[in-house]
């Protein structure tokens, strides 16, 4: 499967930006798939899904998890990558109000 370099920068600096924020130094550990999607037009692809997860800090342990997917058709495809971005959290935690 052949993907854009330039797509592909894009979903890596985003999602680094997204789960890290600008100033953090942290490392971001990413899970890379590739499956078979339907990106819209009713016909299967080949697609490369990367997933984050936003490292969990000292003492965050019971605030949830944010983590995000990508999905990246193939440069064949002339689609731009398209992302899920989400937070997971107790409804009753004190601290998130």
């Amino acid at each position: 499967m052949k993907v854009s370099i330039r797509q592909l920068e894009a979903v890596l600096s985003k999602m680094r930006y997204q789960l890290l924020g600008y100033k953090d130094t942290t490392d971001l550990a990413v899970e890379i798939s590739l499956t078979q999607e339907d990106p819209g037009s009713g016909v299967m692809v080949d697609c490369l899904t990367i997933k984050g997860i936003k490292p969990i800090a000292d003492g965050e342990e019971s605030t949830g998890e944010t983590r995000m997917e990508v999905e990246v058709y193939p440069d064949s495809e002339k689609l731009e990558p398209r992302a899920s971005k989400i937070e997971t959290y107790k409804i009753n935690d004190k601290n998130r109000y």
